[in-house]
């Protein structure tokens, strides 16, 4: 019985496959995107300061491999800090002052697999991502 409860109880996440430009909004909260048309696009973020966006979650799969980059923008400027790490374990670039508009997986450069996760504190945006090559994922604005 307990197995069942366990089962009935366990957080399932929504797996949205991506083959074209999105506007998210509060309800994408928690949900995993895979990015998959090797053409690339952009995926807008709701406004960090909206009404509830405070721990609104969301990760970005690389499902096909990108010719064109994939850009998860951010929606408002100079409002996404964070952090990509590659598969050898180097810091591959950092934006500690939110001072970011978007994060691209870089075109030519990243590898199915490739991760991103942002949380929402509320007022910005703050990313964490993982990728199999160096130089595949970069903060800018």
């Amino acid at each position: 019985m307990s197995e069942n409860l366990n089962k009935l109880f366990s957080p399932i996440r929504v797996v949205e496959s991506l083959t074209a430009a999105k506007t998210l909004d509060v309800y994408d909260t928690g949900k995993i995107f895979m990015l998959n048309l090797a053409g690339g696009f952009t995926v807008t973020l709701p406004a960090p300061t909206a009404d509830d966006m405070t721990g609104w979650t969301a990760t970005f799969i690389v499902g096909t491999n990108p010719t064109t980059a994939y850009i998860v923008s951010s929606g408002t400027a100079d409002t996404m800090s964070g952090r990509v790490v590659d598969s050898s374990g180097g810091n591959e670039d950092e934006e500690t002052a939110a001072t970011a508009d978007q994060f691209n997986f870089v075109a030519n450069t990243a590898l199915i697999g490739d991760k991103l996760e942002i949380i929402c504190d509320g007022s910005v945006y703050h990313g964490y991502a993982i990728t199999g090559a160096t130089g595949a994922g970069t903060f800018t604005g």
